[in-house]
């Protein structure tokens, strides 16, 4: 099957707030005025509801009630606002797939996310754009699930993808992201994660690559136990070298989500 035919396959392609979409147009502006993602979010029914649902929960323990996104927007704060925005578009996305595949799908593109923001200073790449890169990445494996639930869905297994299906889930993660008409950065970047990073590569392409990676394979590891030699020889070298990673580098646990995106926790459960 080829990716075109992969994409046929769906009698509409999975739908996508319009929201999701500015809010990823603007990703890396931090000057972007807060009662304009206000207007934004509101503009989505949807989206506003289940913000609103979480800055109203017992976590939060506020005693008069929040009505407004702006009053969201200031207790919960812009960053977990976007983060939750994009999450739950794309969850919206992807409703077919029950909760038991979706939720630990999820939470591994959330890991995958805070690892690249924590790595992104010494990538030397905008921490907003790594951690939205992040949650992008899983979206290939959310189709196959949807497609082909044949489990070839591991990160480490890009060219056993390659080998059994013609693509990995990083191309069709690239080819939704220019479907859903994403910023060409966001489609340049999940493209290059499925290839070697060659010298034709603009750097920020190149690095938001080689960090997505790493921090995908990292996000993965960590759910492994124990980690095997045949594991281990899966660590995406190129990429670490790229970016000046002498060796293996795991987490010692993978983060509770409760920890992760509190706010997103509330939702998933």
């Amino acid at each position: 099957m080829t990716l075109q035919a992969l994409f046929d396959g769906f009698q509409a392609l999975p739908p996508i707030p319009r929201v999701v979409q500015e809010v990823l147009a603007r990703s890396g502006d931090d000057a972007a005025p807060d009662d304009q993602l206000a207007q934004l979010i509101a503009a989505d029914q949807a989206i506003s509801a289940r913000l609103l649902q979480v800055a109203n929960s017992a976590r939060y323990q506020m005693p008069q009630q929040i009505r407004a996104i702006g009053q969201a927007m200031q207790l919960l704060g812009q960053v977990n606002v976007r983060t939750l925005v994009v999450s739950l578009g794309l969850i919206s996305g992807f409703g077919q797939l029950p909760p038991t595949l979706l939720r630990p799908l999820w939470r591994f593109n959330l890991h995958t996310a805070a690892l690249a923001r924590q790595g992104a200073p010494a990538a030397g790449v905008d921490a907003e754009l790594a951690y939205t890169l992040g949650l992008l990445q899983g979206m290939g494996q959310m189709v196959l699930q949807l497609q082909r639930p044949d489990g070839l869905l591991a990160p480490q297994l890009p060219a056993l993808q390659r080998q059994a299906l013609g693509y990995s889930d990083t191309d069709v993660s690239a080819e939704l992201a220019r479907r859903w008409q994403f910023p060409a950065l966001f489609t340049q970047v999940l493209q290059a994660m499925g290839a070697p990073l060659g010298a034709d590569l603009p750097r920020q392409v190149a690095s938001l690559a080689a960090l997505t990676r790493v921090s995908a394979w990292q996000a993965w590891a960590a759910t492994q136990e124990p980690l095997t030699p045949d594991m281990l020889a899966t660590w995406p070298l190129d990429a670490a070298q790229y970016l000046g990673l002498p060796a293996i580098t795991t987490p010692l646990a993978i983060t509770p989500l409760d920890i992760l995106c509190p706010a997103l926790h509330e939702l998933l459960g």
